[in-house]
């Protein structure tokens, strides 16, 4: 699952750029047993205003907001940022009620801290917790999701998450590119740009793959994101909506294996909306991009079949390109597939094909919207159709802007690669 912001959300995933949410990985790393219990005792958050007011009394604030409280204090490394973390959390609403747990599924949470890969009230509790902590947060909507719901949280909620930091792993600083602020160039857009070092490569074009690694940057230099902390370059399909438009016109002033710095303005990044919590409203952005590779743009066909249309209960309506007697997925499968988006109007909005890069996911998590996951319960590994997804199985009532608008019916081609886990 794709977790930087230069990405819009992937058409085809629910939620594939992940900021600010919580990133699930596998662990790496052998962890002592008695991490791996849970408190058996539930948090209760009082409900009543002046008990509540007392019971937040005990908790220090900082100066954003965040409430927190030591449960334990541990005397490890307290994280910089960028370091990667090993957490174990409970996830509780206003009402006492649990939303996640880690515990429960014995998986803890590695992330990089202080980048924005969680939530801003996550970042600022972890850079005041030494290694072996246990603390107690009360997380303002503000610091959380803000106005926008995420999965099972609702907009404007308040947050009660009780965090245990396992382990700290510290990284190489990331080292800003230098260029002399005198040599900046602009092009006609409002870009500003600077190399840091230029070479004979390929230069891409609309409809060219692209590979990069990239550093994003807020005005006050503090980072928003990096492919190089994760080590997982970017790769996008350059001029599609996948990535913020001021990145799209940066890689076509760019030759493979060359580097540069860009000052990207508001209106080519994310605009009068920002992005969550993690970039504010017209905020202009630097980003730090190295081109590692171009290659020219695969074809994409849109399926054409004479098969019948099926109809499901739910009113999706696919269509079988390529029939098999291949696998059935079940919940709980990584399936791998490749797939292309349509607008009813026949104009490709996302394409796994061109990007060269098919994607994976969890049948029967929401990963991917239930359209989607459904049309992969009717289909066999190594078929192909064609998938008529409508709005309120697609990305409903909201749409996934700035890409997919209200209340729109989506067309995807699908084909079924492989289930990963059999």
């Amino acid at each position: 699952m794709n977790k930087n912001p230069i990405s819009q959300k992937l058409s085809g995933l629910k939620g594939a750029c992940l900021l600010p949410s919580f990133i699930i990985l596998f662990n790496i790393f052998n962890l002592n047993s008695q991490t791996l219990e849970a408190d058996a005792t539930s948090l209760q958050v009082p409900q009543a205003k002046k008990e509540y007011a007392a019971w937040l009394k005990t908790f220090e604030r900082s100066k954003s907001g965040l409430y927190y409280k030591f449960d334990k204090k541990g005397n490890g490394t307290v994280p910089k940022p960028g370091d990667l973390v090993v957490v174990h959390y409970r996830g509780f609403f206003r009402d006492s009620k649990e939303f996640d747990n880690s515990y429960k599924t014995g998986r803890p949470l590695e992330f990089n801290v202080g980048v924005g890969q969680v939530i801003s009230g996550w970042d600022e509790a972890l850079s005041l917790m030494p290694e072996g902590s246990k603390t107690t947060l009360v997380v303002p909507s503000r610091l959380g999701y803000g106005n926008r719901d995420n999965g099972p949280i609702p907009a404007n909620s308040t947050l009660i998450f009780e965090i245990e930091l396992i382990k700290v792993v510290p990284q190489i600083p990331i080292e800003p590119f230098k260029v002399n602020k005198n040599s900046y160039k602009s092009d006609a857009s409002g870009l500003k740009y600077s190399f840091v070092s230029e070479s004979d490569g390929l230069q891409p074009d609309s409809g060219y793959i692209v590979t990069m690694h990239f550093t994003g940057y807020l005005p006050n230099g503090k980072i928003f994101n990096s492919s190089i902390l994760s080590g997982e370059p970017e790769k996008f399909v350059v001029g599609t909506a996948k990535v913020i438009k001021g990145v799209n016109l940066a890689v076509m002033l760019m030759k493979q294996g060359s580097k540069a710095r860009f000052k990207i303005p508001a209106k080519l990044a994310f605009g009068d909306k920002g992005y969550y919590t993690l970039i504010p409203p017209n905020t202009d952005l630097t980003y730090d991009i190295e081109l590692l590779e171009v290659k020219s743009p695969p074809r994409v066909e849109p399926f054409v079949s004479e098969s019948d249309t099926v109809l499901t209960k739910s009113g999706l309506r696919y269509i079988p390109v390529i029939k098999t007697e291949g696998q059935i997925p079940q919940s709980g499968d990584i399936v791998s597939i490749h797939y292309s988006g349509y607008f009813i109007d026949g104009q490709i909005f996302d394409s796994s094909v061109q990007r060269d890069q098919p994607i994976m996911f969890a049948i029967g998590e929401g990963h991917v919207v239930p359209g989607m996951d459904e049309a992969l319960r009717n289909m066999r590994v190594g078929e192909k159709a064609r998938v008529l997804i409508p709005w309120n199985l697609g990305y409903g009532e909201e749409g996934n802007p700035p890409v997919i608008p209200p209340k729109t019916d989506l067309i995807f081609d699908i084909e079924f690669l492989h289930v990963a886990n059999r």
